[in-house]
């Protein structure tokens, strides 16, 4: 088992309230009520775990479809999207395992295809993934040299095709698993923040909001700060001063 750890009912709390904001947030956005129904069963995941203090799990299934806005996918025509899905397990000693996925689609391209993007050319009403990248932290079962905490572009879904209910293809050159790169550890409030802040997307004034700040703050302070700790790059008595405000903060004291 990979000895990543946290502190488990904070962990659980922070998810439930960030998946509660996202929903809401979402419901009130364009084009977004699969993200909110996403979020919502997540968040109902979560709650029916009456013990978050000893042992929990979660699984973001079906993903958070979080549509893009057009000219988003600058060298790809269509309409695209950005799924994020994933696992969390969670053991007594507050031992935690997870990956967390996040695919970029494209569909609704011409019947052209997507010539010079992508291997397939005959693309008709097809979901094509043009980039998949994850963030695991693992156990016992990790690939031998892989950092317990890591990122990884491409790599083998659990199931094919990565989206369901649809046609869909996935680059043969995307399923290459190496190499695996250390990386901060990121939980899904992490990801997701990353992720709108960097794509247009209806949900991207979602990171400007009070109550979503506040879950990220809360798990900068269960994920990033503690590693930075551990590496020795921070010293304990400045997070009595100082909450990170984003991941990018926290590099910046780093470098």
């Amino acid at each position: 088992m990979g000895r990543v750890k946290t502190r488990l009912q904070e962990y659980h709390a922070n998810l439930v309230q960030a998946f509660r904001v996202l929903e809401q947030k979402a419901r009130a956005a364009d084009g977004c009520d699969a993200v909110a129904d996403a979020a919502q069963q997540a968040r109902i995941k979560l709650t029916e775990q009456t013990t978050p203090g000893t042992r929990w799990a979660l699984a973001v299934n079906p993903n958070l479809r979080v549509p893009l806005s057009d000219g988003v996918l600058v060298n790809a025509p269509g309409r695209g999207y950005l799924l994020i899905g994933g696992d969390v397990a969670c053991e007594r000693d507050g031992t935690v395992e997870q990956s967390i996925a996040v695919a970029m689609v494209v569909h609704e391209a011409p019947e052209t295809g997507l010539r010079g993007i992508c291997c397939y050319e005959g693309f008709r009403s097809r979901h094509v993934v043009l980039r998949r990248i994850h963030w695991d932290i693992t156990g016992s079962e990790r690939a031998a040299g892989a950092p317990v905490v890591h990122l990884q572009v491409g790599g083998k879904p659990k199931s094919f095709p990565p989206i369901p209910d649809a046609q869909s293809h996935y680059c043969a050159g995307h399923w290459i698993e190496e190499p695996r790169m250390p990386s901060l550890p990121l939980d899904f409030v992490l990801v997701v923040d990353l992720l709108l802040r960097q794509v247009d997307s209806p949900l991207r004034e979602l990171v400007q909001e009070p109550e979503w700040n506040a879950v990220r703050q809360k798990s900068s302070e269960l994920w990033v700060v503690p590693y930075c700790i551990a590496m020795g790059k921070l010293q304990p008595t400045r997070l009595k001063e100082k909450w990170y405000e984003s991941i990018a903060e926290v590099r910046s004291d780093l470098s």
